[in-house]
């Protein structure tokens, strides 16, 4: 008997945390689809967005998340992203972009200590990084090139730690630095980089949110700048 309360408390623990409501979808441009599992389906604004649940947005599609942290997460074309935690006491909210890129904007969590300012309550990760925030607006992109997988990230406003997911390594980006976290590559110390000062940082769905900036400027930015 108490084996099957067991079994059934575990079955209903776990149908409650795949179930559990994280944010929800404020607006979408094109194709925008929700995988879960292997079921893949549209979804329109209002779709309530679940742990563990994977947007994707197809060719010239963009989405607005908004997540129950008040932070707000704005997905460009042809990419993937899932919440993978929210925050709580015990853990800060945890974003998986697997590919393309993304728009953050994280509210700064009052003082409740004297080093509060460092305690993150965001963590974004890629294949090859790790970034905890500390009350910002960013934006990433992870690119899966031929014979490597890189992360690029760059800082609006704020500060964040980025490190490289294998080797542990971290670099603090302030307000108005990038820095690009490769596969094969040592991270190298935060710098302006001039390709994005064309991204569109606009998260107010009533305006023009739609970013243009290619990626592969950033690319161009290596070989066409030197740098001091």
């Amino acid at each position: 008997m108490k084996l099957l309360i067991c079994v059934i408390t575990s079955l209903f623990l776990s149908i409650s945390v795949h179930a559990q409501i994280v944010g929800k979808i404020i607006f979408t441009k094109g194709r925008v689809v929700s995988i879960n599992g292997n079921k893949e389906n549209i979804v329109k604004k209002g779709h309530q967005l679940k742990l563990g649940e994977t947007i994707q947005t197809m060719a010239n599609a963009l989405a607005v998340i908004k997540l129950n942290d008040k932070s707000t997460i704005k997905l460009d074309s042809k990419s993937k992203i899932k919440v993978s935690q929210i925050v709580s006491k015990l853990q800060p909210t945890e974003v998986e972009l697997s590919i393309g890129s993304a728009f953050f904007n994280v509210l700064r969590k009052k003082q409740t200590q004297k080093k509060s300012e460092d305690l993150e309550k965001f963590k974004v990760k890629t294949r090859t990084a790790a970034m905890a925030v500390r009350g910002t607006t960013f934006f990433v992109a992870a690119l899966d090139k031929a014979k490597s997988y890189d992360t690029w990230m760059c800082v609006k406003e704020g500060r964040v730690l980025a490190m490289k997911s294998k080797h542990g390594k971290s670099v603090l980006v302030k307000t108005g630095e990038g820095v690009k976290i490769a596969t094969r590559e040592k991270i190298e110390s935060p710098r302006p980089l001039p390709w994005t000062q064309g991204l569109n940082w606009e998260l107010d769905i009533e305006k023009d949110i739609t970013n243009k900036v290619d990626i592969s400027n950033a690319y161009k930015d290596l070989l066409d700048t030197e740098y001091d």
